[in-house]
């Protein structure tokens, strides 16, 4: 599979075993810093004696060059080893994606102790990264540095250190005060020369000797606390803030310091001209401690050059600039090769903007040297030209750096030049596919970055509607990357939001209590199905210490609607009147009957009008819906008050039942197969951004029946099949997707009603799948009923396939592809059976549009975030019912990006068990031990590392033993152990 989009890192970076004594590895970050301004690159208007001291133990690399001019694509590079369109942040104050393994994860793996001290990542993103130690990361924190250099002096010795630290400097606001005379300093001549400009340098070059001395308190501290055996680093993350400098791909922008010093490693006082990346100094880093790099990184070590054993590295090195959805937004991709420059502007018929000219501070960012320009500009036409030239940018450029190391000469329209300008376009057109870079359509898509402001709340109490499919897999919605047309499903994520780390409860029934509850199933009393088991966490109904979401909304004034699966009990004082607390409600109070026979469903209260459907016109999935708009046609003759409606399809859950003109709509696209399925989906989601490029498929899973009929196997691989089976099998799942098919347009029924009627704006819908998709039984799926009987249907019977008096399931195999690209099922804890597509729309409250949320959650937060929405209480007591407190988080914060305070999660059914920490999660299989997975590295769970980390599993299993003792999962019914 080429590499598409954005790449989350799933290999270990640690390869063979480290040396005995690895070395530390200390790597200092300036903020704005233009190369040429260091002295050990030319410089003259500003000692900088630190650098060049450094220079002289080391090594000067002449060609290094960040990965993107702004601050937190490049800094996203440096830390993951990846261009930022594989790593997913491209806008400035964006985030690498969740999935992505970051630069400590690497030297963790190595036995490092990681540290970061200042501006290392932007700002307060630091945290996101998984330092041991991080610190003094908010904007311009200028005692950063003496906070480095006091944690270094009482770091207790151990494991080696990997530390890194960011001085703000020269970042803006530069020094008010500066010694340096400013009509003596030499300007670039891409900058107009006014009085106002020099000040603004000279200001710079200030602040470019704080960063020196900053660096030389770094260098000495080091040395002092860890000793000779130290790879010391120091670059700058991109140019000045000048114009043609950061947020330009010109070589004032993109190329940086890079000095290393490593004693008896790297020879004092050399150079190097070889090309490098950003991205290649996390490998080179990695290979200096020991570790091997992963191939899937963007970048290479450059071990060999730092050490004076090659001469060469790269031949072409590449930038990519998005901006940050603000004022700087000027998209373009560049290559460079030893002298030549090829840049691409995206947008060539935008006028280009950046703080200098638009800036909301003239002091700091520069429009008060640009106003000076500007006025220049009026009777000096060189000026005039320097202003035209930064507003105004062609659709390619093209520089020899040799004659022209300044870049104000064009040569895309040269003839002369043809032949470079045509391999330079054709590397970054190769380069850009490569990265799944579709350019300025790619740009349109990016979601805006910018801190979200508050939101203004509703004039009044939103309306919620949570919608549950039925044994829905994680990949088979198409804003996840199935193939199933879903495309008002599609819209609502378009115009809101997507979870990639929501989880369910395994199966039906322990799922829906705890959705409804707020609690763990097994607190709620439902940790299995139905069956009173004599155990506290397995009565097989709501019990009393439970609180429904609709009895809470009820009391803040909600109405309470639904339509669709009960499947918590029925019988007197258990259904979804009765002990849901619903006030209106049609449907299936048991968990699943024939989609045809209208008699299995029943309206409640009792007396309540239900619709008539003539012979042959029933259909589950459209009668919930046509009862849900009786029910919200009815709630609009109370404006007042808002509504809770609860639709909770039977789709696409066995028996597979379908309308024969939906069915044909997939008539022969399952013909292909579950493995060619599972490869095309997950390219889809790669594309989605859902995983990363390097993600790979596990194995086929394997499948585990019944015990009353136990048998267990693999799914087998579809080219091995039979033609009739396989016809046979692309039947049963074109039957499925018709019913995902006929849910989806009836979403949209819902929908349009809502915007018709003036609701949709102040609604939050949420939708999601009660557990993975369902294996039952083994590869083949089975007929006639939940069991072992498969029959397998030939000719004329597979048309009848999915119509009426017709009972089957899809099987195994299929349940497999539909998780992609997890393993396991329904029922197990494994991502397969846990992980649930979220979608959350709500226009008036949720200001993002087409974003993912890669925070983590659960169905256990559905009451609490309605509880926070509607400005309800959760009650300590239901009249005489004392109420267990919530176990959930609300998930407000996580609409607008925000974290989720978490501490863990756990899972148990029919013996299979989990709990998550952090990326960390345990999890087995009915009496299989542990398997322990790094989810953040991992997410597919396909390398277990409970052999490697003993004592990772040993805490992680008396934590899940504490909650399962206080959740009512312990003790086990009798006999059930």
């Amino acid at each position: 599979m080429t590499r598409l989009h954005v790449a989350f890192l799933l290999t270990a970076a640690a390869g063979p075993a480290a040396a005995a004594d690895p070395p530390h590895v200390v790597v200092f970050l300036a903020d704005d810093l233009g190369w040429a301004d260091c002295s050990p690159y030319g410089g003259k208007d500003v000692p900088t004696p630190n650098m060049a001291r450094l220079a002289k133990d080391g090594v000067t690399l002449t060609h290094a060059f960040v990965a993107s001019p702004s601050c937190a694509p490049s800094r996203a590079a440096l830390l993951t080893g990846l261009d930022p369109m594989r790593n997913g942040a491209m806008l400035n104050h964006s985030r690498p994606r969740a999935d992505v393994k970051r630069w400590p994860a690497y030297f963790k793996d190595l036995g490092y102790e990681t540290a970061a001290v200042g501006k290392t990542a932007h700002y307060g993103q630091v945290t996101d990264y998984g330092f041991d130690h991080a610190s003094h990361f908010n904007y311009h924190q200028d005692d950063c540095v003496d906070a480095a250099v006091k944690w270094l002096a009482g770091r207790k010795p151990g494991k080696p250190l990997c530390l890194l630290v960011g001085t703000n400097w020269p970042h803006v606001p530069w020094p008010k005060e500066t010694t340096l005379d400013p009509a003596k300093l030499t300007l670039p001549p891409t900058l107009v020369d006014t009085p106002e400009t020099r000040q603004a340098r000279a200001r710079y070059l200030a602040a470019v000797a704080n960063a020196d001395r900053d660096l030389g308190l770094v260098y000495d501290a080091a040395r002092k606390h860890l000793g000779p055996d130290v790879l010391f680093v120091f670059t700058s993350d991109h140019g000045a803030q000048f114009p043609f400098g950061k947020w330009n791909a010109y070589d004032a922008g993109v190329r940086t310091p890079l000095l290393a010093a490593w004693p008896d490693k790297i020879k004092p006082g050399s150079a190097s001209d070889a090309l490098v990346s950003w991205t290649d100094l996390l490998p080179t880093c990695l290979e200096a401690a020991g570790g091997k790099p992963p191939e899937t990184l963007s970048g290479r070590s450059f071990l060999g050059v730092l050490r004076g054993e090659k001469a060469a590295h790269r031949d072409k090195v590449f930038v990519t600039h998005s901006g940050d959805g603000d004022m700087n937004r000027y998209p373009l991709r560049a290559v460079r090769i030893r002298d030549r420059k090829y840049v691409r502007n995206l947008d060539p018929g935008a006028e280009h903007h950046t703080h200098v000219d638009k800036g909301a501070n003239p002091d700091a960012d520069g429009p008060n040297y640009f106003r000076s320009w500007v006025a220049k500009a009026k009777t000096d036409p060189a000026a005039a030209a320097v202003v035209r030239r930064y507003h105004t940018r062609p659709a390619e450029e093209l520089y020899d750096l040799a004659a022209d190391p300044h870049e104000l000469r064009n040569l895309a329209a040269d003839p002369a030049h043809a032949d470079t300008l045509k391999a330079l376009r054709a590397d970054l057109d190769a380069w850009m596919k490569d990265q799944g870079d579709e350019g300025l359509k790619t740009e349109r898509a990016l979601p805006d970055p910018r801190p979200k402001k508050k939101d203004p709340p509703p004039a009044k109490k939103p309306n919620v509607v949570l919608i549950l499919a039925d044994d829905l897999g994680f990949s088979d919605l198409g804003c996840y990357g199935g193939e199933i047309a879903t495309p008002n499903l599609d819209a609502l994520a378009a115009g809101g939001v997507r979870f990639t780390q929501f989880y369910n409860c395994t199966r039906c029934c322990p799922t829906r209590a705890s959705l409804m509850t707020g609690l763990y199933p097994h607190q709620a009393g439902v940790g299995d199905m139905l069956a009173d088991q004599g155990a506290p966490g397995y009565r097989g109904a709501l019990q009393p210490n439970a609180v429904t979401v609709a009895e809470v909304l009820k009391a803040a004034g909600y109405r309470t609607l639904m339509a669709g699966k009960w499947h918590l009990g029925g019988g007197a004082g258990r259904g979804p009147v009765a002990r849901g607390g619903f006030d209106e409600y049609y449907g299936l109070v048991e968990g699943f009957r024939d989609f045809r026979d209208a008699k299995a469903y029943v309206r409640l209260p009792a007396g309540r009008p239900a619709r008539e459907y003539p012979a042959g016109g029933f259909y589950a999935t459209d009668a919930f819906t046509d009862h849900a708009l009786d029910f919200l046609a009815d709630a609009r003759k109370a404006p007042e008050k808002p509504f809770f409606l609860y639709l909770a399809y039977t789709a696409p859950h066995f028996p597979l039942h379908a309308r024969t003109e939906d069915i044909a709509k997939y008539k022969d696209t399952y013909t292909k197969g579950w493995d060619k399925l599972r490869e095309e989906r997950l390219a889809r989601q790669v594309k989605l951004g859902l995983f990363g490029a390097t993600t790979a498929l596990p194995p086929r899973s394997p499948f585990e029946t019944r015990s009353d009929f136990f048998r267990a196997g693999e799914n087998p691989a579809w080219d091995t099949l039979p033609e009739d089976r396989r016809a046979d099998l692309a039947r049963r799942m074109a039957v499925y997707a018709a019913m995902v098919d006929r849910m989806d347009r009836n979403v949209g029924r819902v929908v349009d009603d809502l915007r018709k009627n003036g609701q949709l704006e102040n609604t939050l819908i949420l939708f999601l799948s009660d557990n993975g998709a369902c294996a039952e039984w083994d590869s083949f799926g089975f007929d006639g009923g939940s069991g072992p009987k498969n029959v397998l249907h030939a000719g004329a019977d597979l048309d009848r396939m999915g119509g009426p008096g017709t009972y089957h399931s899809t099987g195994s195999g299929w349940a497999n592809a539909s998780n992609t690209p997890f393993r396991w099922y329904k029922h197990y804890a494994h991502e397969g059976g846990i992980r649930t597509p979220l979608v959350a729309h709500w226009p008036a409250g949720i200001a993002a549009r087409g974003e993912l949320r890669h925070q983590v959650g659960h169905v256990v937060d559905v009451m609490a975030t309605c509880v926070e929405l509607a400005g309800a209480r959760y009650p300590e007591k239901v009249g005489d019912r004392a109420v267990t407190p919530t176990e959930g988080k609300s998930l407000v914060p996580a609409f607008a990006g925000k974290p989720v305070d978490r501490d863990l999660l756990g899972w148990e059914h029919e013996r299979n068990r989990a709990v998550r920490a952090g990326n960390w999660k345990l999890v087995a299989l009915r009496g299989k031990p542990w398997e322990l997975y790094d989810l953040a590295a991992d997410p597919t769970e396909s390398t277990d590392l409970a052999a490697k980390m003993p004592e990772k599993v040993k805490d992680l299993a008396a934590r899940w033993d504490e909650w399962a003792g206080r959740t009512n999962v312990l003790p086990y019914p009798p006999g059930k152990k």
